[in-house]
Order: C-alpha cells, then structure tokens, then sequence
C-alpha cells in the first residue's frame, strides 16, 4: 500500500509523455499494480493530502483520471485502464456511496 502515492504521482508524470509510443509497457505495468492495489481491502481516503502533486484531489478522484486519460488509446493501455476503472468502480466503498446518491436523488 506504501507505493500507492508513488505510483500515482509517476503516472501523473507519465501523462506529459502520453504521445510518446515507446512508453507503453511501463504505463502498461502501472496502471496494472494500481489495478492490483485497488482490490486490497483499505480505504483509500488516507493517501488523501491536500499538498500532494494531485492538487488537493481525492485519491479515488486521482485514480479515474489516470485510468480515463488510457481508455482512448489502442492496444494494453486502454484494458489496464478499464480493468483499473472496473476494480475501482467495484470496491465496497464505492458501491456504498452510489447507492446512498440514488436514494437521495
């Protein structure tokens, strides 16, 4: 879970570099483990800093950006994205917070 902000912030780099075909494999590999991480039963609002390199945004909210920037593009980074977005859009929390929205609504 530590590497979390790490891998983060190395796709928030990344995302300068998104052009540059020859990158592929390690975003590839990244959105992967962060796909990875997103199964682990831990609630993801404690990497929530407002000093982060995110801007002040939510983990949760920093995760969906990075994997939306890759569903567009061809090849393993658009299935790594949507097999991110998948396990993020799937974790309890989440589900939780969508079924509180529907009622309110």
């Amino acid at each position: 879970m530590s590497d979390l902000p790490v891998a983060l912030e190395y796709m928030l780099i990344l995302k300068t570099t998104i052009e540059h075909t020859h990158l592929w494999p390690l975003r590839y590999a990244i959105l992967l483990w962060l796909s990875l991480i997103c199964m682990l039963p831990f609630d993801l609002a404690q990497f929530d800093s407002p000093t982060s390199s995110t801007g002040g945004a939510s983990t949760i909210d920093t995760l969906e950006t990075i994997a939306m920037l890759y569903l567009d593009k061809p090849g393993l980074e658009k299935d790594a994205s949507a097999l991110l977005l998948s396990r993020l859009y799937t974790r309890y929390v989440l589900v939780l917070l969508y079924m509180f929205i529907r009622r309110i609504c």
